[in-house]
């Protein structure tokens, strides 16, 4: 059926009346996004607050903690003060109790040998620090006789005063490049612990005057090759260790003048030929154990005489 013309009409009229009500619509649509997008804004504002406070709340704890474990007192317990794993980076006048004789500093921030600890230590552990710079702090303490300074940052032994009574000296885990002269001043030596440095060569009779020295530990240094005559004047050397040196050739006086030697550690220096020449063990008389790696294809122990009227020693392979 045709629509009549006043069906035409209200057509006609609807149209435009239409249109304006869409037209009307589209501004209320874009408000409601600019709202939408206005409360998404504020709710990440307040959640990067909150996260912010969050975190400065947490700088404040950790803060507060350091504050407190650097104020916690030290214990005395008995000879020994125990000031280790407190965050600390001096030491407070008061300190270290008046009776002690041991000094556990252990696990802390120094970034030197701290000063005034006192007369009286004669042990003072210093080890799991962060020591790089030499002071003169032990320069008075004239009672010391056990010092471990292992895992720090040493670079040297220029720290060691003048009047060195060291009995043990652990220096082991740091970056000395070098034994040097100022091991000398420490004569009355009985243990040193050199692993794990930078050590690349060591120099003919470099150990001579520490005649004491009883206990040696080379370990895990960079040696590769011995001089003849390294170890001469450790004639009461009994325990010697050059395990992990990367050492690939021993030569026949490289142990000469170690006469007490019991104990010697070669172990982890693959290119190390074995078994070693008889010449090599020659001086060792008294060798009671000899750790080596197992050659490849040889799955026994085997006994290996050295070159001497009194012993035969037993080659322990590892």
């Amino acid at each position: 059926m045709k629509a009549s013309g006043g069906q035409r009409a209200a057509r006609a009229a609807t149209v435009p009346a239409a249109r304006e009500q869409w037209a009307s619509r589209r501004p209320r649509s874009s408000s409601s996004a600019e709202a939408a997008r206005g409360a998404v804004a504020v709710w990440t504002m307040t959640r990067v607050h909150s996260a912010l406070g969050a975190l400065l709340a947490l700088a404040a704890s950790l803060a507060a903690c350091a504050s407190a474990l650097e104020a916690r007192p030290c214990r005395c317990v008995r000879y020994t003060t125990d000031c280790s794993s407190r965050q600390l980076t001096r030491v407070r006048e008061g300190t270290v109790c008046s009776h002690a004789t041991k000094l556990d500093l252990s696990n802390n921030d120094f970034r030197e040998i701290p000063p005034g600890l006192g007369v009286n230590l004669t042990e003072i552990d210093l080890s799991r620090n962060r020591i790089n710079v030499s002071t003169p702090a032990l320069r008075a303490m004239s009672r010391l006789r056990v010092l471990n300074l292992k895992v720090n940052s040493l670079t040297s032994l220029d720290f060691l005063p003048d009047t060195c009574v060291l009995r043990s000296l652990d220096v082991s885990v740091n970056d000395i490049a070098g034994v040097g002269s100022a091991l000398w001043r420490c004569s009355q030596l009985e243990t040193l612990d050199l692993s794990f440095n930078k050590i690349t060569s060591l120099n003919e009779s470099g150990f001579a005057v520490l005649t004491r020295l009883r206990r040696l530990d080379l370990s895990g240094n960079k040696l590769s090759n011995l001089p003849n005559g390294a170890f001469l004047g450790l004639s009461q050397l009994s325990w010697l260790s050059l395990r992990a040196c990367g050492l690939s050739a021993l030569p026949d006086g490289a142990f000469r003048g170690l006469s007490a030697l019991r104990q010697l550690h070669l172990q982890q220096n693959p290119q190390l030929a074995t078994p070693l020449a008889p010449a090599v063990l020659a001086p060792l008389t008294q060798l009671q154990g000899l750790e080596l790696d197992r050659p490849e294809g040889d799955a026994s122990a085997r006994s290996q005489r050295a070159i001497g009227e009194q012993t035969e020693d037993v080659v322990d392979c590892a």
